[in-house]
Protein backbone atom coordinates (compact mmCIF):
# COMPACT_ATOMS: atom_id res chain seq x y z
CA UNK A 1 0.00 0.00 0.00
CA UNK A 2 1.40 3.55 -0.95
CA UNK A 3 1.34 6.80 1.22
CA UNK A 4 -0.94 9.15 -0.02
CA UNK A 5 -1.10 12.13 2.02
CA UNK A 6 -3.99 14.87 1.67
CA UNK A 7 -2.73 18.08 -0.09
CA UNK A 8 -2.16 21.46 1.75
CA UNK A 9 -5.43 23.65 2.11
CA UNK A 10 -4.96 26.73 0.81
CA UNK A 11 -5.20 29.81 3.49
CA UNK A 12 -4.79 33.39 3.33
CA UNK A 13 -1.32 34.16 3.59
CA UNK A 14 -0.27 38.43 4.22
CA UNK A 15 3.21 39.34 2.51
CA UNK A 16 4.51 42.04 3.97
CA UNK A 17 7.00 44.40 5.12
CA UNK A 18 9.03 46.81 8.19
CA UNK A 19 9.33 49.89 7.35
CA UNK A 20 12.03 52.13 9.50
CA UNK A 21 10.30 55.24 9.99
CA UNK A 22 13.71 56.99 10.75
CA UNK A 23 15.33 56.56 6.77
CA UNK A 24 11.87 55.26 4.91
CA UNK A 25 13.59 52.09 4.10
CA UNK A 26 12.27 48.33 4.27
CA UNK A 27 14.21 46.22 7.09
CA UNK A 28 12.34 43.91 6.37
CA UNK A 29 9.72 41.33 4.65
CA UNK A 30 7.98 38.61 6.10
CA UNK A 31 4.29 36.22 5.80
CA UNK A 32 2.34 35.25 7.88
CA UNK A 33 -1.51 34.23 8.30
CA UNK A 34 -2.61 37.09 11.73
CA UNK A 35 -1.30 40.12 10.03
CA UNK A 36 -3.16 41.79 13.23
CA UNK A 37 -1.56 39.91 15.64
CA UNK A 38 1.99 39.66 14.17
CA UNK A 39 2.55 43.64 13.57
CA UNK A 40 1.51 43.49 17.49
CA UNK A 41 4.49 40.55 17.73
CA UNK A 42 7.38 42.84 16.14
CA UNK A 43 6.25 45.56 17.81
CA UNK A 44 6.49 43.61 21.21
CA UNK A 45 10.21 42.19 20.14
CA UNK A 46 13.12 41.60 22.63
CA UNK A 47 16.10 40.51 22.65
CA UNK A 48 15.12 38.37 26.14
CA UNK A 49 15.86 34.73 25.45
CA UNK A 50 12.31 33.77 27.16
CA UNK A 51 11.01 35.46 24.10
CA UNK A 52 9.33 33.43 21.61
CA UNK A 53 7.98 35.27 19.38
CA UNK A 54 9.35 34.79 15.37
CA UNK A 55 12.57 36.42 13.74
CA UNK A 56 16.08 36.82 14.03
CA UNK A 57 18.50 37.80 16.60
CA UNK A 58 19.40 40.81 14.72
CA UNK A 59 15.46 41.80 13.33
CA UNK A 60 14.76 41.31 16.98
CA UNK A 61 17.92 44.05 17.87
CA UNK A 62 17.01 46.54 15.20
CA UNK A 63 13.34 46.69 16.29
CA UNK A 64 14.13 47.08 19.90
CA UNK A 65 16.78 50.04 18.75
CA UNK A 66 14.59 51.15 16.94
CA UNK A 67 11.80 51.44 20.35
CA UNK A 68 14.37 52.58 22.67
CA UNK A 69 14.85 55.94 20.01
CA UNK A 70 10.97 56.48 20.64
CA UNK A 71 10.24 55.51 17.46
CA UNK A 72 7.51 52.61 15.87
CA UNK A 73 8.22 50.56 13.50
CA UNK A 74 5.60 50.79 9.88
CA UNK A 75 4.18 48.31 8.21
CA UNK A 76 2.81 48.05 4.58
CA UNK A 77 1.00 45.26 3.35
CA UNK A 78 3.03 44.06 -0.11
CA UNK A 79 0.43 41.51 -1.35
CA UNK A 80 -2.18 39.10 0.29
CA UNK A 81 -2.56 35.75 -1.41
CA UNK A 82 -4.60 32.25 -1.05
CA UNK A 83 -2.46 29.67 -1.47
CA UNK A 84 -0.27 27.09 0.36
CA UNK A 85 2.96 28.14 2.65
CA UNK A 86 5.41 27.06 0.74
CA UNK A 87 3.93 29.32 -2.06
CA UNK A 88 3.72 32.00 0.47
CA UNK A 89 7.61 31.86 1.24
CA UNK A 90 8.19 31.83 -2.10
CA UNK A 91 6.78 34.67 -2.81
CA UNK A 92 8.12 36.74 0.34
CA UNK A 93 11.52 36.08 -1.24
CA UNK A 94 10.50 37.67 -4.30
CA UNK A 95 9.11 40.82 -2.12
CA UNK A 96 12.57 40.55 0.07
CA UNK A 97 14.30 40.39 -3.44
CA UNK A 98 12.46 43.03 -5.59
CA UNK A 99 12.67 45.76 -2.14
Amino acid sequence: MQYNPLPEPKRKYTIYAIIDPRTDEYCYVGHTRRYKARQEEHKRATLNPSDVGHGTRRTKAFLQAMREEGFTPGFEVLEEITTIRKFAILREIMWFKRL
